[in-house]
């Protein structure tokens, strides 16, 4: 995406080490380099490590926090589905947590389901799981 005064792009996967790592700004227009010294990208490890509480009713309502690490990272807010697509909204993101609020779901039993969190189009699974 480019305006007058902005220019947006996407990064590409980053399989380096992630401790301490900084990378300067470099734009190709046509054939001529534009170096930014004092602009840096650091990459950041999502981390997922907690699920808070593990349980609610499956008519939803549970307020469900989620710890971790880098969850601000990336270009829009994350998004939180329990099992196969069963969407917890999010309510409020930081760097380091996330609220969501269960949806109800058409489930008869007790079933355990993991948590994954998606932030850019990557995957991520969350320690231990809901039900």
């Amino acid at each position: 995406h480019t305006t007058e005064n902005q220019l947006t792009c996407i990064t590409e996967a980053y399989d380096g080490p992630l401790v301490g790592v900084s990378q300067s700004i470099r734009l190709l227009i046509g054939e001529t380099y534009f170096d930014f010294p004092d602009a840096h990208f650091s990459y950041v490890q999502i981390l997922g490590s907690s699920v808070s509480p593990t349980y609610g009713p499956h008519l939803g309502g549970t307020t469900v926090q989620i710890d971790g690490f880098g969850f601000s990272a990336g270009s829009a807010p994350p998004n939180v589905t329990m099992g196969e697509g069963i969407i917890c909204d999010v309510t409020d993101v930081s760097d380091t947590q996330i609220i969501c609020q269960t949806r109800p779901v058409d489930i008869s039993h007790d079933l355990m389901l993991p948590v994954f969190l998606t932030i850019d189009g990557y995957h991520y699974d969350i320690p231990g799981g809901f039900f």
